[in-house]
């Protein structure tokens, strides 16, 4: 009997101790909305969406009319940029590097302008050591706004007293329009526009 209880007592610890728990982490990419060919590791990327000279009159109009405030499409197409640059530092398929000192113009608005130059494309990537130019061709932002209000009633001190609420609501659509240029092929990769409303 005591033969019994040990052999229990001592396969009981023997399962008990062989036990554990292991955890494996892996990094896995996540399939892109862009297939960029596998010979392309390193990146330059360009903001082109702000107005030439002599167009920004027109967003100077909008952004008073759609209460949108001035200059907030330049500012936020700017940071749209190093958002980019910053999420794309973090992959391990591509090197990025956003250069400062290139100031190409567009439309400063959703419409698209002429791709840019071969030569132009070749100098960016070739001054900035890229295998592909990847620029922010169109950036528009749109706010809308309304306010409504409602008349309620509630009991202070016995009496019902009627009071007003307002309900507002403040909806901004971003417009940003992509163009990856490979220099080598000559060809543009990809031309797209994401909405985020």
């Amino acid at each position: 009997m005591k033969s019994k209880i040990l052999n229990i007592v001592l396969i009981f610890a023997i399962t008990f101790f062989s036990c554990k728990t292991s955890s494996v982490s892996i990094q896995v990419l996540e399939p892109a909305d862009i297939n960029v060919p596998l010979n392309i590791k390193s990146l330059a990327a360009i903001n082109r969406s702000l107005p030439a000279k002599g167009e920004g009159f027109n967003n100077i109009v909008e952004g008073v009319v759609t209460g949108e405030g001035l200059f907030v499409d330049k500012d936020a197409s700017r940071r749209t940029i190093d958002g980019l640059g910053n999420a794309l530092t973090s992959s391990p398929r591509f090197t990025i590097k956003v250069p400062t000192n290139i100031n190409l113009k567009g439309t400063g608005t959703a419409e698209w302008t002429i791709p840019i130059e071969w030569n132009q494309v070749e100098k960016i990537c070739k001054e900035n050591n890229a295998d592909a130019l990847l620029v922010l061709e169109t950036f528009d932002s749109n706010a809308s706004h309304n306010v409504t209000s409602k008349t309620n009633t509630k009991t202070v001190e016995g009496k019902q007293v009627s009071y007003l609420e307002f309900y507002a609501h403040l909806g901004i659509a971003i417009n940003a329009g992509w163009r990856i240029y490979e220099p080598k092929q000559k060809r543009i990769i990809d031309q797209n526009v994401y909405v985020d409303a």
